[in-house]
């Protein structure tokens, strides 16, 4: 049975000067901490977020901005916490919201066990489980679409300072973690450059999936997980249960000591 994310409790979470409030699926497994991206935790991230919890996964949804359910476009950019927690215009920089997330990360293991911690960002948020690498409890990273800083800034960069995108390559190639990548062919959002940046900082540790480049789906689109795969109608259905699968095998091998039956 699928969770409802009405399911989901509720409670403040502090590091720092930080405060957010964290959704969290009912107890069951693992802790993957989803973040949600630039327009808000949208239904369709809620979705993912029950399906995760499906599973067989403690989810975690730290609310950064707005309310559940909300679309707020770009407005968030102009939001003060907005401005203060998220790089938006250094292109080589870890954003302080990192930090907090990665506190996070800290208490769900406490919580939870197991081998570590997943950690998938989107958008606004895609580089951020790269940059919660640096807590050694975070062990199946997840890059979805990585969109800062701002695509007027160099494109090549995601958001993310030298040293820790180092620490995160280093330890990746030690402890053979791979960090798992989505991203649409065509969307100017998150350019191939940004790949290819994290391709040549983590060689094969890096396994990245371009939605639309085997002509399967449409090239075109955004948001890998949530809205457009929802929505997009020239999102093929196989390709769709491809992510899937490619994201569950990803979560189940860093995070578990044996499969899940599903």
């Amino acid at each position: 049975m699928t969770p409802s994310f009405a399911d989901f409790d509720c409670f403040p979470f502090t590091a720092g000067e930080i405060t957010k409030k964290i959704y969290r699926s009912p107890q069951n497994g693992p802790a993957v901490i989803l973040i949600h991206e630039l327009p808000g935790m949208i239904p369709e991230c809620q979705r993912r977020g029950e399906w995760l919890a499906a599973q067989g996964f403690t989810v975690y949804m730290p609310l950064l901005f707005g309310q559940p359910g909300d679309n707020l476009g770009v407005k968030p950019f102009f939001l003060p916490c907005v401005r203060r927690e998220f790089h938006l215009w250094g292109a080589d920089k870890t954003s302080p919201i990192v930090g907090f997330l990665t506190e996070l990360a800290k208490v769900a293991h406490e919580e939870c066990g197991g081998p570590g911690v997943g950690a998938i960002g989107m958008c606004l948020t895609g580089g951020f489980g790269l940059g919660m690498m640096v807590e050694p409890s975070v062990r199946a990273p997840v890059v979805c679409q990585p969109s800062i800083p701002n695509p007027l800034l160099p494109v090549s960069q995601i958001g993310l300072s030298p040293s820790d995108l180092e620490k995160t390559s280093t330890r990746c190639k030690k402890e053979n973690i791979d960090v798992l990548g989505f991203r649409f062919e065509k969307d100017p959002l998150c350019p191939r450059k940004r790949f290819e940046k994290l391709e040549n900082a983590l060689g094969k540790r890096f396994v990245p999936h371009v939605i639309g480049q085997d002509g399967r789906s449409s090239p075109k689109g955004h948001s890998t997980l949530t809205l457009d795969f929802y929505q997009n109608e020239g999102f093929a259905e196989d390709e769709k249960r491809e992510i899937e699968q490619k994201l569950v095998d990803h979560l189940d091998r860093y995070l578990r000591d044996e499969p899940a039956p599903r």
